[in-house]
């Protein structure tokens, strides 16, 4: 059953500049949003109202969604994708803190989504320069959402270096900063492969050629819709993927594949990697014809070595977007160093936090600043790694 409140934000009269005030209901469903409603809104069309629909049918484990929605009298100016979760402390200490707390956990209210690239706030186009009012009625109501949902910690995760707006309106706000994961991106100004691979380093791309070159039965397939007969296979190659990476990564289950295939249609697809009659691997992608967003990238490690499947799989996904006119690739957040090896930049995304305490929200930025928290250094310890 969907669950709501709702509450004016109580703002100083310098934060809003006419009447009424603005409004924020808290409902633990997006259905509870109309579609009409969300199609007034800016928002990312990729991992938009369908993507929120599958994460949320998916009930992947230890993740409830919730959804801020803001109205400017009866009228819906915006909606923010947020979820509760118990945070391992695990996931940012180190050393001895890592030793002493790491087993702990400590309950979120994050506004945003452990499964998107980025935080992605969906807005009325007319109300975008006007960000900073929308932030102050969105913390405002945080800090009473977590008061109600038993969270010591709120925060924006994953807020894009492009987000420029809502970075100054946080600072503003006192939120201490960690830098997480940087996102991806391969931009393709070229007319073809080949004119990709020209502008790689000699030692890359004559690596490249020899790999492609290597006789191999690896045969791609690619699925919409439905992966029903191969999705006990696919968990199996996930859950070893994600053991052989010893990294905290969110558990993605059977129901998160369906309901993005289901739901996203032709725009999520499938790649299936096959070597005679074994899946070896897949590799799940968002796209619409302008943009590609690679997801989930998972494969049997032994094998994966033997047909040098994530360099042919990596150079078949810029093939297809050189060929469909498709300006970058959007590469998943691991694998740094080889991805700035194959032309890859990288976008910084952060996370902005505050206590329901004033006084430990600054006592744990000092602790941030100075244990060395930032997960900026994961960056570069994947790289010395690999």
């Amino acid at each position: 059953m969907t669950q709501l409140q709702a509450v004016t934000a109580h703002l100083s009269p310098a934060s809003l500049t006419d009447a009424p005030a603005l409004n924020v209901e808290v409902s633990h469903s997006i259905h509870r949003i109309s579609r009409t409603d969300w199609a007034q809104l800016q928002s990312d069309e990729l991992e938009g109202y369908d993507y929120y629909a599958a994460i949320e049918e998916a009930e992947l484990p230890g993740i409830e969604p919730r959804y801020f929605m803001v109205r400017h009298g009866q009228r819906l100016i915006a909606v923010a994708p947020a979820y509760c979760q118990r945070f391992k402390l695990n996931q940012v200490l180190e050393g001895l803190p890592r030793r002493l707390f790491g087993r702990y956990s400590a309950p979120i209210l994050a506004i945003g989504s452990p499964v998107t690239e980025a935080c992605s706030i969906a807005c009325a186009p007319d109300w975008l320069p006007r960000t900073p009012e929308l932030i102050n009625a969105l913390v405002a109501q945080l800090h009473r959402q977590c008061r109600l949902e038993g969270a010591w910690l709120y925060l924006f995760k994953d807020v894009a270096e492009e987000q420029t707006s809502v970075r100054s309106a946080l600072e503003h706000l006192r939120f201490n900063r960690i830098s997480g994961m940087p996102r991806t991106r391969l931009p393709l100004p070229y007319p073809d492969l080949a004119g990709y691979l020209a502008r790689l380093g000699r030692a890359t791309r004559k690596g490249l050629r020899r790999k492609l070159n290597t006789p191999s039965d690896l045969r791609i397939e690619a699925r919409h819709h439905q992966v029903d007969d191969v999705i006990e296979r696919m968990l199996e190659l996930y859950a070893d993927t994600v053991a052989r990476s010893g990294e905290e990564i969110e558990p993605l289950n059977a129901g998160y594949f369906k309901a993005v295939l289901a739901k996203l249609g032709e725009r999520a697809t499938c790649y299936l990697f096959w070597s005679g009659k074994t899946l070896i691997g897949f590799n799940l992608l968002l796209g619409n014809g302008t943009r590609q967003i690679d997801k989930v990238f998972a494969s049997d490690g032994s094998a994966a070595c033997e047909h040098n499947l994530y360099h042919r799989t990596w150079l078949a996904h810029v093939d297809r977007c050189i060929t469909a006119g498709i300006p970058a690739f959007e590469a998943s957040q691991a694998a740094y160093a080889e991805k700035l090896r194959l032309g890859c930049g990288l976008l910084a995304n952060d996370h902005y936090f505050h206590h329901r305490n004033a006084l430990v929200t600054r006592a744990l930025g000092w602790l941030v600043r100075k244990a060395g928290l930032d997960q900026a250094t994961v960056v570069a310890k994947e790289s010395e790694h690999e």
